[in-house]
């Protein structure tokens, strides 16, 4: 894990007090294009509103990186939140590959 994204972790687990403070850091964490950053996106997904929101649209642009923390997730969580997410993490991710395969 780089130090950029170490520190991006830090501040999403201890500085964000509220919706918007996440929202700015998992689109930090995101502009990382660090692989690293799908574990720290993928504990954000027992969330709700924005915070998950925007963890999802951060973990459907690392594509085919986070499918295996999504199965991971979805395969081993007991939180209905966290599941419903993987999947629609998985099915956004598919669908981008399916679009792409078929241009």
């Amino acid at each position: 894990m780089s130090p950029t994204l170490k520190t991006l972790r830090n501040r999403l687990e201890y500085r964000c007090l509220g919706s918007e403070d996440y929202v700015v850091v998992i689109r930090e964490i995101a502009r990382t294009g660090d692989v690293d950053a799908v574990r720290i996106l993928g504990r954000l997904l027992d969330s709700t509103g924005p915070i998950a929101h925007e963890a999802m649209e951060a973990l459907v642009g690392f594509g085919e990186a986070a499918v295996p923390e999504m199965v991971r997730r979805r395969d081993r969580s007991m939180d209905s939140d966290v599941i419903r997410h993987a999947k629609k993490v998985l099915a956004r991710i598919e669908a981008r590959t399916a679009q792409r395969v078929a241009a």
